[in-house]
Formats: C-alpha cells, sequence, structure tokens
C-alpha cells in the first residue's frame, strides 16, 4: 500500500489533536504516522515549497518528503496520482476537492484531512506499550532463506533451550508425583492337580505294578474250633442244632425218596 499526503493541508487542521500533539511539523506528522496502521507503508509527505535549512529531513521507516519547490503541492500529487501503476493500491489524503477528483478518476481512495488525523490519533491511543515487546510481520519463505544467509544461521541454530534464557524465564519442571501403591489382590486358591494327570502312562503303569506285588497276603484266620477246651467226660454229647427249614422240597426229589426206602423194606428182594 502506497499512503500519499497533502502535508501542509493536514497540518493545518486544527480541533481534532490533542493539546499535547497539536501543531506539529512534518517531522512529527511522521512519528504519528510511523505508530499508526501505515507504519508498514510507503508514504510521502507532499510539501509545498523547499525544506526548512535547505536539507530534507530525514524520517522514520519507509516515510520520506517531497517538497514541491516552485510549484504547488497539489501540482505534485496529481502527477504521482496519474503516473501510479496501482492505483487501486493507493491512499490519498487531503481536503482539497481538486486533489481527491483526481484520485477517485483513478480508482484510489481518498480521505481527507481530518479522518486521516482522527485515524492517527486513534491508533496512537491503541498502540501496545513501550515495554511490550514488538512481533514482526511474518517473512515469506524467500525473505528467510535470505536472512539465513546473510546472518550464517542455520535451520538448527534457531532454537532456544532453556540454557538461553535468563534465569527468571526457565520453565521449572514440576516434580514427578510417586505413582500410589497398588494393593495386591487375593489370589484364587486352586486346586491341586491330580498326580494322575501329571505323570506319564507307561511311568503310572509301572507304579501300579510295583504296588501289586508288595501288597502282603491276607494272614488265614484261626480255626477257632481248635482252640475250644475238650469237654468234660460226663458231659452229654453236644446236640447238634436242628436243621434250618429250607422250604418244601421238590415232588421228584420226594418220589425218588419214597421208592429208595419202599426197595430197603422189602423182604423178597436179594
Amino acid at each position: 500500500m502506497r499512503l500519499l499526503v497533502d502535508t501542509f493541508n493536514v497540518l493545518h487542521v486544527t480541533g481534532v489533536l490533542p493539546p499535547g500533539l497539536a501543531g506539529p511539523d512534518t517531522r512529527g506528522l511522521a512519528a504519528l504516522i510511523a505508530t499508526s496502521r501505515w507504519s508498514e507503508a510507503h508514504v510521502a509527505l507532499v510539501c509545498d515549497g523547499t525544506p526548512p535549512q535547505g536539507a530534507v529531513p530525514r524520517l522514520p521507516g519507509g516515510i520520506r518528503a517531497i517538497y514541491s519547490g516552485a510549484k504547488e503541492a497539489d501540482e505534485i500529487l496529481e502527477r504521482l496520482i496519474e503516473d501510479s501503476t496501482a492505483p487501486g493500491r493507493l491512499v490519498v489524503v487531503s481536503s482539497d476537492r481538486r486533489v481527491r477528483r483526481a484520485a477517485r478518476r483513478r480508482g484510489a481512495k481518498d480521505l481527507d484531512s481530518a479522518s486521516f488525523l482522527r485515524i492517527l490519533l486513534d491508533d496512537r491511543r491503541g498502540r501496545p506499550r513501550e515495554d511490550t515487546p514488538h512481533r514482526p510481520a511474518a517473512l515469506r519463505p524467500g525473505e528467510v532463506a535470505t536472512w539465513q544467509d546473510l546472518f550464517k544461521v542455520r535451520e538448527d541454530q534457531l532454537e532456544i533451550t532453556d540454557e538461553d534464557l535468563p534465569p527468571h524465564l526457565r520453565t521449572q519442571a514440576p516434580t514427578p508425583t510417586p505413582p500410589a501403591a497398588e494393593t495386591p489382590r487375593p489370589r484364587r486358591s486352586e486346586p491341586a492337580p491330580d498326580p494322575a494327570s501329571i505323570l506319564p502312562p507307561d511311568l503310572l503303569e509301572e507304579a501300579r505294578a510295583l504296588l501289586s506285588q508288595d501288597t502282603p497276603e491276607p494272614t488265614p484266620k484261626s480255626d477257632a474250633t481248635s482252640h475250644r477246651p475238650p469237654p468234660p467226660a460226663n458231659s452229654p454229647p453236644p446236640t447238634s442244632p436242628p436243621p434250618a427249614d429250607k422250604g418244601p422240597m421238590p415232588d421228584d426229589i420226594i418220589k425218588e425218596a419214597e421208592d429208595l426206602l419202599r426197595d430197603l423194606s422189602d423182604p423178597d428182594r436179594d
């Protein structure tokens, strides 16, 4: 963006700037512009006549003063507007109708002097404090490489560690908190495994064979009658217990027994 300013037209505006800033000269106006939204723009302060003391004052940033000499400043402004290759990016500051018509004819933006001073004042009131660090505008990729080559800086040297910072800006690493001790969970009691499921089959067969060989024979029980004392001499013979009732005899056995008894009792048999 380029800014063309009808300097003396702006400096003669009254009632806008506060007493501490009222009545600035060319240097004062340039200082206000340098702290405004146009601080990065190319600014031309077109002034009537010749510079004081015969030398063009040195102004901050991209601001420069152009003196019209024997001509009027309006003529210089009209010539600059007419020769502009990008009038759409041009802002013309003046309250002169002739200059403003020339700007509109070329498609440039025009701004009256009083409004321009109000914008400068608003930007000054809203500017950051002196102790606030200035953050430069972002650089394009080509400009980054140019600055790296100019200062001989490598990419790995752009990182800033805590050792490069003053003590009050170094980050303090938080003290790690020890993890809480976990309470061991009781384990479930599992049944003991069956030995038969652990031992191989051949070993089990061998163990069973050994157990069968080592098993002692059962001791025969002694006859209880051999240890009985002999009966006394006058004691009656032992009475045999009555035969147990085994139930009725079959008919064929009874018939056979009767035939046998009949044969034994027949005297004519022999």
